[in-house]
Protein backbone atom coordinates (compact mmCIF):
# COMPACT_ATOMS: atom_id res chain seq x y z
CA UNK A 1 0.00 0.00 0.00
CA UNK A 2 1.27 3.09 -0.56
CA UNK A 3 2.36 5.77 2.29
CA UNK A 4 0.12 8.52 4.12
CA UNK A 5 2.44 10.86 2.55
CA UNK A 6 2.00 9.88 -1.12
CA UNK A 7 -2.03 9.13 -0.84
CA UNK A 8 -2.26 12.70 0.61
CA UNK A 9 0.11 14.42 -2.57
CA UNK A 10 -2.04 12.08 -5.31
CA UNK A 11 -5.11 13.44 -3.07
CA UNK A 12 -3.77 16.50 -4.07
CA UNK A 13 -2.95 15.99 -7.66
CA UNK A 14 -6.27 14.87 -8.34
CA UNK A 15 -7.84 17.32 -6.75
CA UNK A 16 -6.17 19.99 -8.87
CA UNK A 17 -6.12 17.83 -11.98
CA UNK A 18 -10.19 17.55 -11.25
CA UNK A 19 -11.10 21.18 -10.51
CA UNK A 20 -8.99 22.34 -13.53
CA UNK A 21 -9.86 19.88 -16.85
CA UNK A 22 -13.42 20.25 -15.65
CA UNK A 23 -13.14 24.00 -16.71
CA UNK A 24 -10.44 23.68 -19.31
CA UNK A 25 -10.44 21.10 -21.82
CA UNK A 26 -6.83 19.91 -21.16
CA UNK A 27 -5.09 16.83 -20.18
CA UNK A 28 -5.18 16.17 -16.54
CA UNK A 29 -1.55 14.95 -17.07
CA UNK A 30 -0.22 18.43 -17.97
CA UNK A 31 -0.65 18.84 -14.24
CA UNK A 32 -0.42 15.62 -12.66
CA UNK A 33 3.31 14.54 -14.29
CA UNK A 34 4.73 17.64 -12.97
CA UNK A 35 3.47 17.40 -9.71
CA UNK A 36 4.99 14.04 -9.08
CA UNK A 37 8.21 15.00 -10.95
CA UNK A 38 8.75 18.32 -8.30
CA UNK A 39 7.10 16.16 -5.01
CA UNK A 40 8.50 12.45 -5.66
CA UNK A 41 11.92 13.08 -4.59
CA UNK A 42 10.51 14.49 -1.47
CA UNK A 43 9.00 11.89 -0.59
CA UNK A 44 11.93 9.47 -0.72
CA UNK A 45 10.77 8.47 -4.08
CA UNK A 46 12.90 8.25 -7.48
CA UNK A 47 10.84 9.60 -10.69
CA UNK A 48 13.25 7.91 -12.91
CA UNK A 49 12.44 4.39 -11.71
CA UNK A 50 9.28 5.34 -11.22
CA UNK A 51 8.75 6.82 -14.61
CA UNK A 52 6.31 3.85 -15.64
CA UNK A 53 4.21 3.30 -12.69
CA UNK A 54 3.85 7.02 -12.53
CA UNK A 55 2.48 7.07 -16.44
CA UNK A 56 -0.06 3.89 -16.23
CA UNK A 57 -1.07 5.22 -13.26
CA UNK A 58 -2.19 8.62 -14.96
CA UNK A 59 -3.70 6.47 -18.15
CA UNK A 60 -5.40 4.29 -15.95
CA UNK A 61 -6.95 6.77 -13.29
CA UNK A 62 -7.92 9.89 -15.70
CA UNK A 63 -9.69 7.38 -18.24
CA UNK A 64 -13.31 7.33 -15.89
CA UNK A 65 -13.65 10.59 -16.61
CA UNK A 66 -12.49 10.75 -20.29
CA UNK A 67 -15.06 7.94 -20.67
CA UNK A 68 -18.12 10.47 -18.85
CA UNK A 69 -17.27 13.05 -20.69
CA UNK A 70 -16.77 11.41 -24.10
CA UNK A 71 -20.31 9.48 -23.58
CA UNK A 72 -21.80 12.55 -22.46
CA UNK A 73 -20.65 14.33 -25.45
CA UNK A 74 -21.90 11.17 -27.93
CA UNK A 75 -25.45 11.73 -26.27
CA UNK A 76 -25.57 15.16 -26.99
CA UNK A 77 -24.19 14.28 -30.56
CA UNK A 78 -21.07 16.27 -30.17
CA UNK A 79 -18.87 13.88 -31.79
CA UNK A 80 -18.11 13.32 -35.42
CA UNK A 81 -18.73 9.91 -35.70
CA UNK A 82 -17.08 9.39 -39.27
CA UNK A 83 -14.01 11.06 -38.00
CA UNK A 84 -13.50 8.81 -34.90
CA UNK A 85 -13.98 5.87 -36.84
CA UNK A 86 -11.06 6.77 -39.33
CA UNK A 87 -8.43 7.03 -36.72
CA UNK A 88 -9.57 4.93 -34.08
CA UNK A 89 -7.86 1.69 -34.87
CA UNK A 90 -4.82 3.45 -35.77
CA UNK A 91 -5.15 5.21 -32.28
CA UNK A 92 -5.20 2.05 -30.57
CA UNK A 93 -2.22 0.83 -32.53
CA UNK A 94 -0.28 3.36 -31.53
CA UNK A 95 -1.77 3.29 -27.77
CA UNK A 96 -0.48 -0.40 -27.17
CA UNK A 97 3.03 0.93 -29.22
CA UNK A 98 3.72 3.92 -26.77
CA UNK A 99 3.18 2.36 -23.91
CA UNK A 100 5.92 -0.54 -24.64
CA UNK A 101 7.87 1.97 -25.58
CA UNK A 102 8.01 3.87 -21.94
CA UNK A 103 8.80 0.45 -20.77
CA UNK A 104 12.28 0.97 -21.39
CA UNK A 105 12.43 4.57 -22.74
CA UNK A 106 15.07 6.63 -21.51
CA UNK A 107 14.06 9.67 -18.99
CA UNK A 108 15.99 12.31 -21.11
CA UNK A 109 13.71 11.37 -24.45
CA UNK A 110 10.62 11.45 -22.36
CA UNK A 111 11.41 15.20 -20.92
CA UNK A 112 12.30 16.32 -24.18
CA UNK A 113 8.57 14.75 -25.55
CA UNK A 114 6.87 16.38 -22.50
CA UNK A 115 8.29 19.72 -22.82
CA UNK A 116 7.68 19.70 -26.23
CA UNK A 117 3.97 18.72 -26.56
CA UNK A 118 3.72 20.62 -22.80
CA UNK A 119 4.99 23.85 -24.93
CA UNK A 120 2.46 23.79 -27.56
CA UNK A 121 0.03 23.47 -24.51
CA UNK A 122 1.04 26.43 -23.02
CA UNK A 123 1.15 28.19 -26.45
CA UNK A 124 -2.59 26.99 -27.20
CA UNK A 125 -3.55 28.41 -23.77
CA UNK A 126 -2.37 31.59 -24.70
CA UNK A 127 -3.28 31.51 -27.96
CA UNK A 128 -5.38 28.44 -29.91
CA UNK A 129 -4.65 27.33 -32.92
CA UNK A 130 -6.31 25.04 -35.20
CA UNK A 131 -5.86 21.68 -35.11
CA UNK A 132 -5.15 19.74 -38.58
CA UNK A 133 -6.40 16.78 -38.04
CA UNK A 134 -10.09 18.11 -37.56
CA UNK A 135 -9.50 20.78 -39.73
CA UNK A 136 -8.54 18.76 -43.18
CA UNK A 137 -12.22 18.16 -44.90
CA UNK A 138 -11.41 15.17 -46.03
CA UNK A 139 -8.62 13.00 -45.17
CA UNK A 140 -7.19 10.29 -47.11
CA UNK A 141 -7.38 6.61 -46.56
CA UNK A 142 -4.20 5.95 -47.11
CA UNK A 143 -2.84 8.08 -44.47
CA UNK A 144 -5.52 7.53 -41.78
CA UNK A 145 -3.39 4.71 -39.81
CA UNK A 146 -0.31 6.35 -39.96
CA UNK A 147 -2.01 9.61 -39.01
CA UNK A 148 -3.32 7.63 -36.09
CA UNK A 149 -0.54 5.82 -34.96
CA UNK A 150 1.78 8.40 -34.86
CA UNK A 151 -1.01 10.18 -32.88
CA UNK A 152 -1.63 7.06 -30.33
CA UNK A 153 1.86 6.78 -29.76
CA UNK A 154 2.76 10.58 -28.96
CA UNK A 155 -0.83 10.53 -26.89
CA UNK A 156 0.39 7.67 -24.57
CA UNK A 157 4.14 8.64 -24.49
CA UNK A 158 3.34 12.14 -23.56
CA UNK A 159 0.51 11.25 -20.95
CA UNK A 160 -2.30 12.19 -23.32
CA UNK A 161 -1.00 15.77 -23.22
CA UNK A 162 -1.57 16.06 -26.88
CA UNK A 163 -5.36 16.07 -25.56
CA UNK A 164 -4.35 19.73 -24.60
CA UNK A 165 -3.13 20.73 -28.02
CA UNK A 166 -6.12 20.17 -29.76
CA UNK A 167 -8.94 20.07 -27.28
CA UNK A 168 -8.44 23.70 -25.12
CA UNK A 169 -11.72 25.20 -24.04
CA UNK A 170 -12.29 28.10 -25.43
CA UNK A 171 -15.85 29.19 -23.70
CA UNK A 172 -16.15 32.44 -24.68
CA UNK A 173 -14.27 32.18 -28.51
CA UNK A 174 -15.82 33.93 -30.54
CA UNK A 175 -15.91 30.85 -33.81
CA UNK A 176 -18.62 28.10 -34.14
CA UNK A 177 -19.92 26.66 -30.52
CA UNK A 178 -21.14 23.52 -31.89
CA UNK A 179 -18.29 22.68 -33.89
CA UNK A 180 -15.68 23.42 -31.04
CA UNK A 181 -17.66 21.17 -28.90
CA UNK A 182 -17.95 18.74 -31.51
CA UNK A 183 -14.02 18.63 -32.15
CA UNK A 184 -13.40 18.67 -28.19
CA UNK A 185 -16.22 15.19 -28.02
CA UNK A 186 -14.17 13.70 -30.68
CA UNK A 187 -10.83 13.56 -29.02
CA UNK A 188 -12.05 12.80 -25.76
CA UNK A 189 -13.22 9.51 -27.59
CA UNK A 190 -9.65 9.11 -29.44
CA UNK A 191 -8.44 9.74 -26.10
CA UNK A 192 -10.75 7.06 -24.57
CA UNK A 193 -9.54 4.52 -27.32
CA UNK A 194 -5.79 5.61 -26.80
CA UNK A 195 -6.14 5.14 -22.82
CA UNK A 196 -7.78 1.65 -23.42
CA UNK A 197 -5.07 0.55 -25.72
CA UNK A 198 -2.21 1.12 -23.27
CA UNK A 199 -3.78 -0.02 -20.74
CA UNK A 200 -2.93 -3.37 -22.05
CA UNK A 201 0.39 -2.19 -22.79
CA UNK A 202 0.78 -1.08 -19.16
CA UNK A 203 -0.68 -4.19 -18.07
CA UNK A 204 2.07 -6.52 -20.01
CA UNK A 205 4.58 -4.03 -20.24
CA UNK A 206 7.99 -5.21 -22.72
CA UNK A 207 10.56 -4.43 -20.14
CA UNK A 208 9.12 -5.53 -16.25
CA UNK A 209 9.31 -2.29 -13.58
CA UNK A 210 11.64 -2.12 -11.15
CA UNK A 211 10.54 0.71 -9.40
CA UNK A 212 9.67 0.06 -5.89
CA UNK A 213 9.14 -3.52 -3.75
CA UNK A 214 5.62 -1.62 -3.10
CA UNK A 215 2.66 -4.26 -2.91
CA UNK A 216 -0.02 -3.58 -5.61
CA UNK A 217 0.98 -3.79 -9.03
CA UNK A 218 -0.65 -5.26 -11.66
CA UNK A 219 1.91 -5.11 -14.74
CA UNK A 220 3.03 -1.65 -14.65
CA UNK A 221 -0.09 -0.22 -12.92
CA UNK A 222 0.09 0.85 -8.73
CA UNK A 223 -3.73 -0.04 -8.57
CA UNK A 224 -4.17 1.42 -5.45
CA UNK A 225 -2.41 4.71 -6.30
CA UNK A 226 -4.01 4.62 -8.98
CA UNK A 227 -7.62 4.35 -7.59
CA UNK A 228 -6.82 7.41 -5.02
CA UNK A 229 -5.92 9.49 -8.10
CA UNK A 230 -9.14 8.74 -10.25
CA UNK A 231 -11.80 8.93 -6.82
CA UNK A 232 -9.81 12.71 -6.18
CA UNK A 233 -9.67 13.52 -9.87
CA UNK A 234 -13.43 12.42 -10.18
CA UNK A 235 -14.66 13.86 -7.28
CA UNK A 236 -13.43 17.57 -7.84
CA UNK A 237 -14.47 16.84 -11.77
CA UNK A 238 -17.96 16.49 -10.72
CA UNK A 239 -17.62 19.26 -7.94
CA UNK A 240 -16.40 21.84 -10.74
CA UNK A 241 -18.18 20.83 -14.19
CA UNK A 242 -19.78 23.56 -15.47
CA UNK A 243 -18.65 25.71 -12.88
CA UNK A 244 -17.16 29.00 -13.42
CA UNK A 245 -17.92 32.07 -16.40
CA UNK A 246 -15.14 33.23 -18.75
CA UNK A 247 -12.96 35.61 -16.35
CA UNK A 248 -12.65 32.31 -14.20
CA UNK A 249 -11.68 30.36 -17.47
CA UNK A 250 -9.17 33.25 -18.46
CA UNK A 251 -7.86 33.51 -14.70
CA UNK A 252 -6.95 29.80 -14.41
CA UNK A 253 -5.85 29.41 -18.01
CA UNK A 254 -2.93 32.21 -17.37
CA UNK A 255 -2.19 30.70 -14.18
CA UNK A 256 -1.99 26.87 -15.89
CA UNK A 257 0.35 28.61 -18.62
CA UNK A 258 2.42 29.76 -15.71
CA UNK A 259 2.74 26.14 -14.47
CA UNK A 260 3.41 24.49 -17.32
CA UNK A 261 6.03 27.38 -18.34
CA UNK A 262 7.55 26.84 -15.27
CA UNK A 263 7.47 22.94 -15.24
CA UNK A 264 8.93 22.29 -18.97
CA UNK A 265 12.26 24.98 -17.00
CA UNK A 266 12.26 23.13 -13.93
CA UNK A 267 12.80 19.74 -16.06
CA UNK A 268 15.89 20.68 -17.30
CA UNK A 269 17.31 22.79 -14.44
Amino acid sequence: MPSIDLILLLLLIGAATGSTTSLLSISPAVIAIPGMFFFFPVLGLSFDEWLLPVMAMSLTAFLPVHCFVWFRAMRKGDVDIQRLTQFASGVAMGGVIGAQLLSFMDVSVFKAIFSLVALLTLINLVRPVPFALFNQAEVSRFIRLPVGLLFGTLAVVSGNTTQSVSGIASHDDHSDKSDALQKRGTMEGLVVFASFAAMVGFLFPAQAQTASDMAGFVGAIHLPSACILAVSHGVFFWLCDRKGNALDRRVLSLSLAAFIGCSIIRFWV
